[in-house]
């Protein structure tokens, strides 16, 4: 197949194609061209004429000439080219003639530098849809004598065939784009209004998978990496089953809550060894993980960034991470940053029912002023430090959050060792020896509202203010 200027020779095959191309229009009810063709005019159009042969025979037939219309677009120039009487004989439509003429129409248009434009009749959707899938951008619709042309063009410096058939799609579904666009906006406005801060904490917060891990009874079990058996230990008896998996960057708080083990495993059994120190979990493949009590297994909550992740949330932005604050740090220094602390007052420190006995406290104000931040569900954060009697040397550090409903603490002598989450800070009395006022950690109800000194304490004091 050759596609070449016309010369004087082939009018009569030009007229042929056109008569046989616009009466099958015709009897489709396409009033594009009238019938039948003459001679004078095609001979007078002769210089942009070209033809299309296959073994010397002319099978379709287009016009390529200098614009001489305007279809109401700013960008058109008296240097543009106007395609017009595209014709394919009809038993050889459907063969991709069309669509070599056009190709090499588009290269016309870049080899000569030439703004290329073309229309036909708007009721024609076939031959629309044919020429935005060639690659002509759909310009609109213009009025012509009794019906509407919609007009094509292809512009040399900007156009590919790509890039107009997307423009095509974009132009032919605009409204329901713009539906789109107005319903993306109108949702998001009202996530704005009702749920931006769920959509920060849950979308574009930073997620840091923690440990496998599962919450029995009032204790939580990490996993003991690496630890599988094939079977239950001796004595091991069942404690529940896995109520619910969460996500992997929530720290499992309530009875039989895991986290970091597959969804799967939701209704697992769990069990426990007779001390109580081991929670075992039938996994995927038929053998059983070692879960061990907080304080006994790294669970890497400090340096797999979540202790990071508490301090910025909740802490000042010049709070410095507990593994860099400097050992010879000071009394004087607590003092000055505001940080409560116990002292020693003789020569051993020991642990009777609950309570610290020789030790003294300093700052109870700073923790009554963190638990007003968590009652009014504010992240907070208090750092609470530990020296010997002398007030000459640091023993260590707890780090205490309120994030999101949780309690948070970290000891600087492991931290990523000992620290866990507690669901209750309470505050009371404690009448032993002198009245001291206890601060008093908790993952139960039940175990924090029992703060006096008539039942005894259930949970873990982190501060007392002992009076002497």
């Amino acid at each position: 197949m050759k596609i070449e200027k016309a010369v004087l020779g082939d009018l009569d095959n030009i007229i042929t194609v056109l008569d046989e191309v616009t009466l099958r229009l015709l009897e489709k009810g396409i009033p594009q061209w009238n019938y039948p063709w003459y001679r004078e005019e095609i001979e007078k159009d002769l210089q942009s004429q070209y033809v299309v042969r296959e073994e010397g025979r002319v099978i379709a037939v287009f016009s390529l000439k200098p614009l001489d219309r305007c279809f109401d677009h700013e960008s058109q120039s008296k240097e543009d080219y106007y395609l017009h009487r595209i014709a394919v004989l009809p038993e050889y439509q459907g063969k991709g003639i069309g669509e070599k003429i056009l190709r090499y129409v588009q290269k016309f248009s870049v080899k000569h530098k030439k703004n290329i434009y073309l229309d036909c009749y708007q009721g024609n959707k076939k031959l629309r849809q044919f020429y935005e899938k060639a690659g002509f951008y759909y310009q609109g619709d213009y009025p012509e004598e009794n019906y509407l042309v919609s007009v094509f063009r292809f512009l040399w410096q900007k156009d590919t065939p790509a890039k107009n058939r997307f423009r095509n799609t974009c132009k032919r579904r605009q409204k329901e784009l713009q539906i789109a666009k107005w319903s993306l906006l109108t949702v998001f406005f009202l996530m704005l209004i009702t749920g931006g801060f769920w959509m920060w904490d849950n979308v574009f917060h930073q997620k840091i998978p923690l440990n496998p891990a599962i919450v029995v009874g009032n204790t939580v079990y990490w996993q003991e990496e690496g630890s599988i058996l094939t079977e239950l230990p001796y004595g091991a008896t069942e404690a529940g089953k896995i109520a619910e998996v969460l996500k992997d960057y929530i720290w499992p708080s309530k009875e039989m809550e895991a986290v970091g083990i597959s969804k799967k495993l939701k209704g697992e059994k769990v069990y426990l060894d007779s001390n109580l120190g081991k929670a075992y979990i039938k996994d995927e493949s038929q053998n059983y993980l070692t879960f061990s009590q907080e304080f006994t297994v790294a669970n890497n909550n400090y340096s797999n960034g979540f202790y990071g992740m508490l301090l910025k949330a909740c802490g000042d932005k010049d709070a410095i991470p507990l593994k860099e604050i400097p050992a010879d740090y000071s009394v004087e220094q607590a003092i000055e940053d505001k940080i409560p602390y116990y002292k020693e007052i003789n020569n051993g420190v020991t642990y009777d029912g609950g309570v610290y006995t020789g030790i003294t406290s300093e700052g109870v104000e700073y923790m009554e002023a963190f638990m007003q931040k968590a009652k009014d569900k504010k992240n907070s954060f208090i750092r609470i430090g530990y020296f010997d009697k002398n007030n000459t040397s640091l023993e260590r550090f707890i780090d205490l959050f309120y994030y999101k409903g949780g309690y948070y603490i970290f000891s600087g002598v492991n931290p990523d060792i000992v620290n866990a989450r507690f669901s209750y800070l309470m505050a009371g009395s404690y009448y032993y020896d002198n009245v001291s006022n206890v601060f008093l950690l908790s993952r139960n109800k039940e175990g924090a509202s029992s703060l006096d000194g008539e039942t005894g304490m259930s949970g873990v004091p982190i501060f007392i203010d002992y009076q002497q």
